[in-house]
């Protein structure tokens, strides 16, 4: 699953006024209790997929998938993970490269991934019908990153390259600095001195730990390109719990989680949904006119006073889909 965050025209401007809470948005926007608004500057991949779990409602009913995962000889790949992106399900195969996974119901859209060291990961998206699935998985060899070599020496753009590619990759979340990645080393940076830009290209998944939500990451950067500033990127990833010592530390991270989910944007598309965006603290508004804006800090007192910004109606922002049983957000 990919996204980006860019320079772009823009009709509607969702701005979220999360009035019970004073600390920042962990996603999009968070205004102030002066009433400063900040549109989306860059959205912490580590916490959207976070608040995806958090927000479903868990059913009793499973499906199956299964399948194998070999090589372009078709010789089974043992070891090799398997997962759904962006969850906590997945699997790892034995050693003849079988593997299954136990999804649950609520999931409608299955985005299944495999991966191994050296092979380039395969993905497949299937549609939820409630009936198991086989599904075999055939890698490639990665050759694109073979010539790759970690050694120690660092040039001296070194530091500048890792910081722009840490707050682009984890972002600027206030949980955001609880994440260590624990392989750095796996990670080649290039630099372009002209542009100031930076890109990224990993020999194996990154493993990222979040201590404050309590969860342990796998991420295979797939893309990702940033100048400090606007960051765009495409990542599989999936996440299993921390051990936690502590019924204290535990109801802790419950508590993050919840305020993880709270603050998200997932928690928005839910309640502009259920018509319930006001009941969740969200206050909603409309750009006035088209314009060429960078992602980043705006007033909402100034945009609201000389007409920039103005209230939305809410049913004229999100569409129900009857044929695919999907909502739409609208915009001109």
């Amino acid at each position: 699953m990919g996204f980006a965050t860019s320079k772009s025209k823009l009709s509607y401007v969702f701005m979220f006024l999360k009035y019970q809470h004073s600390c920042k948005n962990d996603f999009l926007t968070q205004i102030t209790k002066m009433h400063k608004a900040f549109i989306i500057k860059r959205v912490s991949v580590l916490l959207l997929f976070f608040a995806f779990q958090i927000g479903a409602k868990a059913q009793s009913n499973n499906i199956l998938i299964f399948g194998r995962v070999v090589d372009g000889a078709k010789k089974p790949i043992p070891f090799a993970t398997v997962y759904l992106n962006n969850t906590s399900f997945f699997s790892t195969t034995d050693s003849l490269g079988n593997y299954k996974i136990w999804v649950p119901t609520y999931l409608q859209k299955l985005e299944l991934v495999a991966g191994f060291v050296g092979f380039k990961p395969g993905k497949v998206t299937l549609s939820q019908d409630g009936k198991s699935k086989k599904v075999l998985f055939r890698l490639e060899s990665r050759t694109d990153l073979a010539e790759i070599t970690v050694t120690a020496k660092r040039d001296r753009f070194w530091k500048r390259k890792w910081r722009i590619f840490e707050d682009g990759l984890l972002g600027d979340t206030p949980f955001a600095s609880k994440c260590e990645i624990l392989n750095p080393e796996v990670i080649k940076l290039d630099y372009d001195k002209t542009q100031s830009k930076v890109t990224a290209y990993s020999r194996e998944p990154l493993l990222i730990i979040n201590k404050a939500l309590g969860y342990k990451l796998q991420v295979d950067v797939g893309f990702f390109e940033s100048d400090g500033k606007l960051t765009y990127q495409a990542t599989n990833k999936y996440f299993d719990s921390l051990e936690v010592n502590t019924v204290k530390d535990l109801k802790k991270i419950y508590k993050n989680r919840r305020r993880a989910y709270d603050n998200s944007f997932r928690n928005f598309l839910v309640s502009l949904v259920n018509g319930t965006t006001a009941e969740n603290g969200f206050a909603i508004f409309q750009m006035k006119e088209i314009r060429n804006v960078y992602l980043g800090k705006v007033s909402l007192d100034d945009g609201s006073s000389n007409g920039f910004f103005h209230r939305a109606i809410l049913r004229d922002l999100v569409q129900k889909d009857s044929l695919i049983d999907e909502y739409k957000l609208l915009t001109d």
